[in-house]
């Protein structure tokens, strides 16, 4: 044994802390920055989430309160093709305005044949397009990214936003919008397995048949679908694609898009590409107020000076185009290779709205706010928000700007809600214009001013009755039994069997129109009525009607039998002279109406 200095075996031990005061007892322990972050960053991604799900369940809950089987404007022409001799390929791959939309006719044709015309199965594509969609994204964010888990939660939460947002409640309500959802979703399919491909050799072929499928199913939905075709060449060069199967891909291309174009025109009432073409900034303007108005609710711009969600929407292009061309560098990594599907996917955003505003500039800048553009619109951003998110990883960054960033995401989500409900409104009144018109058809009235409406040939329409009739497809609009002409047809309550109030009546709208408005319950049912009339008592025939469908809280404040606040109505009818008029409730069974208040005049 040495007989220096003895080194202990083991560490000394920690003195003993002085015990704590009861003041320092009461003080709460300091967390770490690392601890706080953690804690932060996934309260924020939680929030993301949570809203995601408030935007769907919006979109769900909107579209079943603005639901309508009602065939509207374009929907009419489909149902044409059922006449015999008219089922063809050359009148399906037909032009429709500059879309050759076969796909959605079919889709639209199944509905009447399969499904009885009701729209439903449209609407579940619709939505069934949309999550397909999500778990393509969710699938190559799982495979070629290594997320840390507030960031990846972040991340799956604007995806399912940008999936199911009510801004694009126009494609969620309107049936025959599932080609835009289509050719998105076909789009990003295509993208998709062209990566695929990449990464797994063994399953070349395959995932080059799906990348052909899906080109051809985005062309045959809309015109955008054609941009499908030079940006999976482009992804082939990138990704390293065999020389032959990039012959093959042009090969198809030539002819699919040989094909297209035989017998195209400029649609009327919209402008000349060549036209367009003369003013570039407007172009430019119009592209990005296409892109921005995702979450500025300002737009269009009415300045000649850019707004900030202006600039940061041009910048974010500028970067999607520089990052697209720096993919046809060699791919080192996986990672590089997704940003290829990132880059390719913006370009074909980008590359709509340009087609877009070839067309449309005409109409203005409004027309880039569209809801039915922003499916296109969010796609962007998704797959912005993925580019951005896997920097982030990368980078390592601190989680303040981790949190930073999922902050500001979330102040941009929490402004768009004002929104969904300005889009109900819209839509709620469309289904009501279409019902009234529809009824008006059923009755064969087709001087009545609801019927233009429905469609912009409004001779044409009680031949494709006959049609839905012929299939058993006529829209059930999920009221109480088609409205009657005359209140003689109906079973006439005691006063006792329903309780509101007339609040107004007045001439309003157009010459010859006028409108009455109030609150109305049901006191044997316990509910708001189905449906409200407006009648004239001299020859007993129903001038308007319309459903119960504006809040009065003030009513259930005073009255205790009044349950829901959605009571109130407003009805728009055709007036012939003063009156007298009276306004009826109907009853959801045995035709019953209930009248509500007291006769009145108009003056």
């Amino acid at each position: 044994m040495s007989s220096g200095t003895i080194q202990p075996r083991f560490s000394p031990a920690i003195p003993a802390r002085k015990a704590f005061s009861l003041s320092e007892r009461a003080r709460p322990l300091r967390r770490s920055d690392e601890e706080t972050g953690r804690i932060l960053t996934t309260v924020l991604a939680l929030g993301i989430v949570a809203f995601a799900l408030f935007a769907l369940i919006s979109s769900i809950v909107i579209l079943v309160r603005v639901f309508s089987p009602v065939p509207f404007w374009d929907q009419w022409l489909v149902i044409g093709l059922l006449r015999p001799g008219q089922f063809t390929l050359a009148n399906l791959w037909d032009f429709h305005n500059e879309h050759r939309y076969l796909i959605g006719r079919l889709l639209a044709l199944a509905d009447i044949v399969l499904f009885k015309g009701q729209s439903l199965s449209l609407h579940a594509e619709v939505f069934a397009f949309q999550a397909w969609e999500l778990l393509i994204f969710t699938w190559l964010i799982r495979r070629f990214t290594h997320l840390s888990r507030p960031i990846l939660i972040s991340l799956l939460g604007v995806l399912l936003y940008c999936m199911f947002s009510p801004l694009q409640m126009e494609n969620f309500a309107w049936s025959w919008q599932s080609g835009f959802v289509l050719v998105s979703c076909a789009a990003t399919t295509c993208f998709a397995s062209a990566l695929w491909y990449a990464t797994a050799p063994q399953r070349r072929n395959l995932a080059l048949a799906v990348c052909l499928l899906t080109a051809l199913i985005a062309e045959a939905s809309l015109a955008n679908g054609l941009l499908v075709w030079p940006l999976l060449l482009f992804m082939g060069v990138a990704l390293g694609f065999r020389k032959r199967d990039l012959l093959l891909i042009l090969g198809v291309a030539a002819a699919a898009i040989a094909v297209y174009f035989p017998g195209y025109h400029t649609p009327p009432l919209h402008a000349h590409p060549t036209a367009s073409m003369q003013n570039p900034l407007g172009l430019l303007k119009f592209m990005v107020t296409y892109l921005a108005s995702s979450w500025d609710i300002h737009l269009p711009n009415a300045s000649a000076f850019p707004l900030p969600s202006e600039s940061l929407t041009f910048l974010v292009v500028i970067g999607a185009v520089a990052g697209a061309l720096s993919c046809l560098r060699e791919q080192e990594t996986r990672v590089l290779a997704f940003r290829t599907f990132l880059f390719t996917n913006m370009l074909f955003i980008v590359g709509t709205a340009l087609m877009t505003a070839l067309g449309r500039l005409n109409f203005g800048y409004v027309e880039a706010t569209s809801s039915r553009y922003q499916t296109f619109a969010l796609v962007f951003w998704a797959c912005a928000a993925v580019w951005g998110a896997t920097r982030l990883n990368e980078l390592r960054t601190h989680w303040r700007v981790v949190a930073a960033a999922q902050a500001f995401v979330l102040v941009l989500l929490l402004g768009t809600p004002p929104r969904y409900y300005a889009l109900e409104r819209i839509f709620a009144l469309r289904k009501a214009e279409l019902f009234s018109g529809y009824e008006d058809l059923a009755r064969g009235d087709l001087k009545s001013p609801a019927i233009p409406k429905l469609f912009f040939i409004p001779q044409w329409l009680p031949g494709y009755l006959q049609i839905l009739r012929a299939h058993g497809a006529e829209p059930r609009l999920g009221m109480p039994e088609l409205l009657e002409a005359n209140i003689r047809s109906y079973h006439i309550t005691a006063p006792s069997a329903c309780t509101g109030h007339i609040d107004r009546t007045a001439y309003d709208g157009p010459p010859g129109y006028a409108v009455a408005g109030g609150w109305a319950w049901d006191l044997l049912d316990h509910k708001a009525p189905p449906r409200m009339i407006v009648v004239s008592q001299t020859t007993g025939a129903i001038a308007g009607w319309n459903w119960p469908s504006v809040n009065r809280p003030d009513v259930m404040k005073v009255n205790p039998n009044v349950k829901v606040s959605t009571i109130g109505f407003n009805i728009s009818f055709h007036a012939n002279g003063p009156g007298p008029y009276a306004v009826y409730a109907l009853f959801g069974h045995d035709h019953l109406a209930c009248q509500i208040g007291s006769d009145f005049l108009l003056q």
